[in-house]
């Protein structure tokens, strides 16, 4: 059984000179004073939060594989939700980023609240790398089971994560809100609201809380959307295994989304990997600085046995097919993840994207051809 996806005119938008164009999408951003979360009390930051669809999609697709990193068969939900994003979003004339009414209409409530919730989930897993310096994020549910610690019958957060010297654990709960009856601000608000899940959490011990919340408005809407978020600080602590174990599961995410899922079962149970130099899966190149990058060899074929059916999935998109799309990690990482300590030598990365590299925070990077990227 065989699937060809064509995911590209969803992820992007293509002009009719065939060339790739990802405009900037602006949010404000809001800094709440901690556990009060009253408006009085927020601070608007000068700089606004700048992303376009490219990274969102690539941030959201990272968050949703986090779920799943020992279901491989779940990959299929994947695609199908990235499917169903990308025709939402738009921008006024301002840059600032909205949904589209008409779609928002054509939505169930149930559906409507998953799709803000999971979009919300790329924008606050940007935000949170970029602006906070906690580029490494993992699922909550997964690392506390592996970790063998008891689940809480409780709500609780949605990511830990690692800042970017190691240094520090953070406990993330993303939320999104695009219903004008809710309140972001306030003791029933949606900040209180995170902050009681984030308090919920026994373990691990942390240095900070980061309740986070997207405040999407409609393309028919005058005001801007904006991220609104506080940075709770707890005790200082030090756990170089948890913190290792969090750094090697991070990445497990970024080799699901490739279909490589030896390599992330492994990383998931905190073990080692072998260098990537022999996969025929990758090759080593170069970037736009002479950096050494193991780029993905196209297509990504994904090969499934599910209830004794064998079956695979070749994620065929428009780049993929001409050869136009290329996604890498920093060899410098992989030695990293490879050597198994965390000695600073390799972080931090620039996010700062050049023509056709757009770079992430973690160390991975997407390449599009200079043919067709304008």
């Amino acid at each position: 059984m065989i699937f060809d996806i064509d995911v590209h005119a969803h992820l992007i938008r293509q002009p009719r000179s065939n060339r790739l164009s990802f405009p900037d999408y602006l949010l404000d951003v809001y800094n709440h004073k901690p556990r009060s979360f009253y408006k009085n009390d927020m601070v608007k930051e000068v700089a606004c939060f700048k992303t376009n669809e490219l990274r969102i999609a690539y941030a959201t697709a990272r968050t949703l594989c986090s779920y799943h990193l020992d279901k491989k068969e779940l990959y299929f939900d994947i695609i199908a939700s990235l499917l169903g994003h990308f025709n939402l979003i738009t921008r006024n004339n301002h840059q600032y980023l909205n949904l589209k009414s008409d779609r928002l209409k054509r939505l169930r409530d149930f559906s409507k609240t998953s799709r803000i919730g999971e979009l919300a989930q790329g924008i606050n897993y940007l935000f949170v790398q970029e602006r906070l310096n906690y580029p490494f994020i993992i699922d909550f549910h997964l690392f506390q089971e592996k970790s063998k610690k008891p689940a809480s019958h409780k709500k609780t957060p949605d990511f830990v994560t690692l800042n970017i010297d190691f240094s520090q654990i953070g406990l993330l709960e993303s939320k999104g809100e695009a219903q004008k009856g809710f309140k972001i601000t306030g003791k029933n608000g949606k900040l209180k609201e995170a902050l009681v899940q984030l308090e919920s959490a026994n373990w691990p011990s942390v240095n900070h809380l980061i309740p986070c919340c997207v405040r999407f408005e409609e393309d028919i809407s005058s005001l801007k959307s904006g991220i609104h978020y506080s940075k709770i600080r707890k005790k200082q602590i030090k756990n170089s295994e948890l913190q290792l174990r969090m750094f090697k599961q991070h990445f497990a995410s970024w080799f699901y989304l490739v279909g490589d899922f030896t390599r992330a079962s492994i990383l998931i149970d905190g073990g080692n990997i072998e260098n990537l130099e022999n996969d025929e899966r990758y090759e080593i190149g170069t970037d736009d600085k002479a950096e050494k990058i193991y780029w993905l060899k196209r297509p990504i074929s994904i090969n499934f046995d599910i209830e004794g059916e064998k079956s695979s999935i070749h994620l065929y998109t428009h780049f993929i097919h001409q050869n136009d799309f290329n996604i890498g990690i920093y060899e410098s990482v992989i030695t990293q993840i490879v050597r198994g300590n965390l000695d600073n030598k390799t972080f931090p990365f620039s996010i700062n994207s050049e023509g056709n590299y757009k770079r992430f925070a973690d160390g991975t990077l997407i390449r599009l051809s200079s043919n067709i990227y304008d």
